[in-house]
């Protein structure tokens, strides 16, 4: 085989790879500002407080919803598509502080994600227990659960795959489950279509509390960015590249 065929071979294992998406939406190690200042994602809602914060080993942001459980405060956006058939990754870092709750499947820290045909997941943080919710809009009922302690930093990843999810805790999987219309159940009722594809904050009156976060990003084939994500070499100009140093390492083998 010459050279400069070999070359074109690699050229094109090289370039036909595909990139996943990823993008930071909040990293409170890398200035004082909250997930709201520091990019252009969230959209806030609710009336409760934030404030950043740190402890000596950890920064955050921490918001709040006490004394009343209905105040609500949080973080969306719906910048993002978030394909489920090709799989996306929703990572954080965070720890419930204190909770008072009058609902024993609400709780002060919760999570909802949206794929773009509308299948998603709704979690719900309590002190000492995670679970998800069914979708049923007349109460919204417990389905999966597990016994977790919540009150430390841990570092979070929810992955979402065809019509699977999956949650894991530092790493190790501790809830897994099928994905809800949650959306198809609203508007069923009555309500909008407009939502966000994620969620993050006390979005509910059955509960209220305290809540730190430190990170969040999201990362996976399946998830298409507003913006370009964190520079990287594009396959055409890495192609391009090789095109290069492949010439001159064919003009040296003329001479």
């Amino acid at each position: 085989m010459s050279k400069f065929k070999f070359l074109l071979i690699v050229i094109f294992l090289f370039t036909s790879q595909s990139f996943a998406s990823e993008v930071i939406l909040y990293d409170a190690s890398l200035d004082t500002q909250l997930p709201n200042e520091q990019t252009s994602y969230f959209a806030l809602f609710g009336s409760g407080t934030q404030s950043y914060m740190t402890d000596g080993s950890d920064e955050f942001t921490r918001y709040n919803t006490l004394p009343d459980t209905s105040t609500i405060f949080g973080y969306n956006t719906t910048q993002f598509l978030l394909d489920r058939s090709l799989g996306y990754t929703f990572s954080f870092t965070m720890r419930v502080v204190s909770e008072t709750n009058v609902n024993d499947n609400r709780s002060c820290f919760n999570i909802v994600l949206y794929s773009t045909d509308e299948w998603g997941i709704m979690f719900y943080f309590q002190p000492d227990e995670i679970m998800t919710s069914q979708a049923d809009f007349g109460g919204y009922p417990k389905a999966e659960s597990t016994t977790y302690n919540t009150t430390s930093f841990v570092d979070y990843d929810i992955v979402v795959l065809g019509d699977i999810y999956t949650l894991y805790a530092n790493g190790s999987q501790i809830l897994t489950g099928d994905l809800k219309n949650y959306v198809a159940d609203l508007v069923s009722k009555g309500y909008s279509t407009a939502y966000p594809r994620l969620r993050i904050g006390d979005a509910t009156s059955g509960a209220s509390g305290i809540a730190d976060i430190s990170f969040m990003q999201l990362s996976g084939d399946g998830v298409t960015l507003p913006v370009e994500p964190t520079p990287i070499p594009e396959p055409l100009s890495v192609g391009l590249v090789l095109l290069s140093v492949g010439g001159l390492v064919l003009r040296r083998a003329k001479k």
